[in-house]
């Protein structure tokens, strides 16, 4: 049953993954049934509650570092750093010379310095899916992040991102991953900075609304994004929150930091209506380009957004859960 379930994650069904599971549950609570239970409510994008799934896998399996491993993760991929390295000091104080835990503790350390590189070792993932012609080859590298846009059939990337590279790929935070090919975009969208991948399959659409107006220094806002990596395996994005910056004479600081983020995400404000998209230009702190510049290149897919006048405000975890299907991970080779 579990490698029939299995089998569905990698076509992008959870639920017929979760019908297999539940069988395998009523038999046995063992830690690989549970973290594929998991793994189908993340791809299902139901964050709130694979979180306090988790919680109880690794609670519950305590001897099985998988499943501290990736709660801890997503604890920190949700701004819950300082819980997540708790949680792992105790895992590790039970199991001190465990490498998947050490490996662990050092990556949080390093993001958390925004120094020195992560490492190069596995990390845990989402379970890709996709058309099997849709799947990027084992030469292809993570080039930034990027935005879903239209009918889930258009990407928004920075061009320095794209490079000269030919072939193209886009994944969102559930794992699900489809070919993209670079298509015209308007003159004043390409002096921004910013180019256009057609999804060669639609992915579905976004629940994505934009703000009515330009977020106003000090408003609070999040940033969502790719963590940097030059590897092709399936990632889900981090959040990072904070005040919205100053102004300037040629741009607006995001106003906090990004520790080794990739340009290219979403930032939205507390209400998940869109703001911008954050840059990182080299040598300076993170930037917002607001929401007014991207309207005014008159791009279709960008003015085809909703606009929410009247939005409530959002936990840390809800606006994660929104961000996953919109914000990409964009591969190239």
């Amino acid at each position: 049953m579990l490698d029939t379930a299995r089998a569905a994650l990698r076509r992008g069904d959870p639920d017929a993954a979760g019908d297999h599971l539940q069988a395998a549950a009523n038999m046995s609570h063992a830690a690989d049934t549970e973290l594929l239970i998991l793994h189908a409510q993340l791809q299902r994008g139901d964050f709130r509650q694979a979180m306090a799934f988790a919680a109880h896998a690794a609670v519950g399996h305590a001897d099985e570092p998988e499943a501290l491993a990736l709660y801890v993760w997503l604890l920190a991929l949700n701004e819950q750093n300082a819980y997540a390295s708790r949680m792992l000091e105790q895992g590790l104080a039970r199991a001190p010379e465990q490498p998947r835990l050490l490996a662990l503790r050092a990556d949080l350390a390093r993001w958390q310095d925004g120094s020195a590189a992560l490492s190069r070792g596995p990390r845990p993932q989402p379970v890709a899916s996709g058309p099997a012609d849709a799947l990027p080859p084992a030469e292809a590298r993570q080039l930034g992040s990027g935005l879903l846009l239209g009918d889930g059939d258009i990407a928004l990337v920075p061009s320095e991102s794209l490079g000269a590279r030919q072939s193209f790929w886009v994944r969102n935070g559930l794992g699900q991953t489809r070919r993209a090919e670079p298509t015209p975009t308007t003159p004043a969208l390409s002096a921004l900075g910013l180019s256009l991948l057609r999804l060669t399959t639609p992915l579905p659409a976004v629940p994505l609304a934009r703000a009515p107006r330009d977020a106003f220094a000090g408003s609070p806002a999040a940033a969502v994004m790719l963590l940097d990596s030059d590897s092709a395996d399936p990632a889900w994005p981090a959040l990072r929150s904070g005040f919205v910056g100053r102004v300037g004479r040629e741009a607006q600081a995001l106003g906090f930091d990004l520790p080794h983020g990739t340009p290219g995400g979403p930032v939205l404000d507390n209400a998940g209506r869109l703001i911008g998209i954050a840059l990182m230009p080299t040598g300076q702190p993170p930037q917002l380009l607001p929401l007014s510049r991207l309207l005014a290149t008159g791009d279709a897919a960008l003015s085809g957004l909703p606009t929410a006048e009247q939005a409530a405000r959002m936990e840390p975890d809800r606006l994660y859960e929104l961000a996953l299907p919109f914000t990409l991970q964009v591969l190239g080779h």
